[in-house]
């Protein structure tokens, strides 16, 4: 049946500009020019903006013309993570005139710049075929047609090591040492080879050529993740010409003089696709922590041929994994007809020595994927204390004297029994006539009941609509009770007395 998710943030720090292009206009804009900026002015980008994320949902449109926009869009903003997925029809509100327009066949979405906290996330999850091979030669060309469209053929390989072993990581590093004096091969062979491993219960028709940079350091950007695992291209005969495997290279980052190639062949798996999507998620967990930050909820555009349906012996695969690695984050996204997002990589199996799990650039429209748009925030103090009310003078002279006063204030008084801050609590106010609303301690806090916790939270002024267990009641409990001692505080300074004389020493 039908069905929707709306998922609300705020993002004060970035720029938000929607965009839709029926197809019309789309392909007209796709032929004005290589560069991009016709396509920018179709969808009233500014091109003078940095833009740093691209949400896109693509209807009705070819495949050949969806990849020519994200080729574009990545030459122009080469460092920007772009991801989307096919759908039935999408709708965007009109910059021009504000209007939402819908259609089933267009481009529509959302173009972001400043402080974005959303990072991309692909999974497929793949087993090798064979070994590693080091690339011996190569060459680069371009289409006919088109100046833009890049490509780079593979012509000469010597297999890496022994007989490659499991590992999806493969090879020996690349190197003239890491070969063991293997002869030189037809880049064909090396297909050859792969060819019979094939194992045709799994997927037959899905085999894909990796193809991974070697014995550089880690760069940043859009061929950074090559050096981290293989990069996944769906191999095809289209590929195979004048006996050479023909690459599309839309940056030009493949064909360069000082890239190393290391290509190994894989084929899909379902055991290696809940694997996979398991893996990266929990990488980038870890990324989120050492970068200092938490995961505020995330975009999926997963495949429709991995669910909604069980795959992999679970329904909702990646979905389910993801609420796994974060349990309580909120997710919103559909099963597509194709995902957009950077190209999907095969790790080792013991993972990447890289602390990098999300990736920019190389975005393209992919198949059997599973693309996260991961929104980040800072991670949270858990100081009770930290909410500022909205009257607080949040000038420079303003923070220094309400600092000034609480390095100065004197010790606080031992707290009340819980009765009295339960009677506090239940009363919504004084514990005595003419005496200031007392704030119960921490533990009286966790002592509260239901009906108390939720006096306290409305004695503040804030709510507790979205809290549903009693843990969540007794987390905003303790928020009133920061805000309350704070508006204490606060009081206490207008009156140059300390929290709790204020209502006296005032009348």
């Amino acid at each position: 049946g039908r069905s929707g998710a709306l998922m609300l943030g705020r993002f004060p720090d970035a720029t938000f500009q929607s965009f839709h292009l029926e197809a019309d206009a789309f392909e007209a804009a796709l032929a004005a020019d290589e560069s991009g900026s016709a396509l920018l002015e179709a969808a009233a980008l500014d091109p003078r903006v940095e833009w740093r994320v691209f949400v896109v949902l693509v209807a009705g449109v070819g495949g050949a013309q969806a990849e020519q926009m994200l080729s574009r869009l990545q030459r122009r903003f080469p460092d920007s993570a772009i991801v989307g997925g096919v759908s039935q029809a999408a709708f965007a509100r009109c910059q021009a005139t504000g209007q939402v327009k819908s259609s089933e066949s267009c481009v529509a979405g959302m173009a972001m710049a400043g402080e974005v906290p959303l990072q991309a996330l692909v999974s497929r999850g793949t087993f090798p075929l064979g070994p590693a091979f080091q690339v011996t030669r190569k060459a680069h060309a371009r289409a006919p047609e088109s100046e833009a469209d890049r490509y780079v053929i593979l012509e000469q390989c010597r297999a890496v090591g022994g007989d490659g072993g499991g590992d999806q990581g493969g090879g020996g590093g690349g190197g003239d040492g890491g070969d063991g004096g293997n002869p030189q091969m037809p880049a064909m062979e090396a297909v050859s080879q792969a060819a019979r491993q094939i194992d045709q219960a799994l997927h037959p028709q899905m085999i894909y050529l990796g193809l991974k940079e070697v014995g550089l350091k880690e760069k940043v950007g859009a061929s950074s993740a090559r050096s981290r695992g293989y990069e996944l291209h769906p191999l095809g005969r289209g590929m195979f010409q004048g006996g050479g495997i023909v690459v599309p290279d839309p940056l030009g980052t493949l064909g360069a003089q000082d890239s190393k190639l290391e290509m190994r062949f894989f084929q899909l798996g379902e055991a290696a696709c809940k694997e996979d999507v398991r893996l990266q998620l929990g990488r980038a967990r870890d990324q989120l922590g050492a970068e200092g930050k938490q995961a505020m909820g995330a975009l999926l555009f997963s495949c429709g041929g991995r669910g909604p349906h069980p795959f992999g012996g679970q329904k909702m695969m990646d979905a389910t994994a993801f609420s796994q690695v974060f349990p309580g984050s909120p997710m919103a996204g559909f099963y597509a007809g194709g995902e957009i997002g950077p190209m999907a990589l095969a790790l080792p199996a013991h993972g990447s020595s890289s602390s990098v799990a999300t990736q920019t650039g190389g975005a393209a429209l992919q198949g059997f994927t599973c693309v996260f748009g991961l929104f980040s925030v800072p991670a949270e103090s858990k100081r009770a204390s930290s909410l500022l009310p909205s009257t607080l003078d949040q000038t420079e002279e303003g923070l220094a004297r309400y600092l000034a006063h609480r390095s100065s204030k004197p010790a606080q008084t031992p707290p009340r029994a819980r009765s009295n801050a339960t009677a506090a609590v239940a009363q919504g106010g004084a514990t005595a006539a003419g005496a200031s609303p007392q704030v119960p301690s921490e533990e009286e806090v966790r002592a509260l009941s239901v009906r108390e916790l939720k006096a306290l939270i409305a004695r503040a002024g804030l709510g507790a609509v979205d809290c549903v267990e009693k843990a969540e009641l007794v987390e905003r409990a303790l928020e009133a009770k920061g805000a309350l001692e704070l508006k204490l505080e606060l009081a206490a300074m207008s009156f140059g007395a300390a929290p709790g004389q204020g209502d006296r020493e005032s009348n």
